[in-house]
């Protein structure tokens, strides 16, 4: 009987044994969310603000050249009789003369006035950089009053 009662607690071992390592393989089953309560609202529409459009800014470079420094005259007229108006000028060697010039308030006409008037000696100072302090050939004294 001893023996009999032996296997029986060892069958019943093996089948616990089982048992705990079935369960053990098992996933619970996943919890529901639980929701919160939704009160509805109203909802007031949002003010729009329209987005301000800017206009975009236009730059104006002009070239270096005496020929082509006057010629830029002739742009800064089509750009005025298309109603385009730099918001910044600059330039270099001749154009930095015109581009000066129109920065000052004068208009295309009155630049091409001036070109036609002007006289080459009124605003060139040459000296010889061997017996003058100034290290180019010209001194840009006389340039710079024509300007001024």
């Amino acid at each position: 009987m001893y023996s009999q009662s032996k296997s029986l607690f060892r069958a019943c071992a093996v089948a616990v044994s089982c048992a705990v390592l079935l369960l053990a393989c098992s996933t619970p089953r996943p919890q529901e969310p639980v929701l919160p309560l939704v009160v509805k609202q109203e909802v007031k529409p949002e003010l729009i603000v329209p987005k301000v459009i800017r206009a975009p800014r236009i730059g104006l470079a002009l070239g270096g050249g005496a020929a082509r420094g006057f010629a830029h005259i002739g742009v800064i007229k089509v750009l005025e009789a298309h109603g385009i108006n730099p918001d910044l000028v600059v330039g270099t060697s001749a154009g930095s003369v015109v581009a000066a010039m129109y920065a000052a308030g004068n208009n295309g006409y009155t630049l091409q006035k001036m070109a036609l008037d002007m006289d080459e000696g009124t605003i060139s100072d040459w000296s010889l950089p061997f017996f003058s302090k100034s290290s180019g050939v010209l001194k840009g004294e006389a340039l710079q009053n024509y300007v001024n």
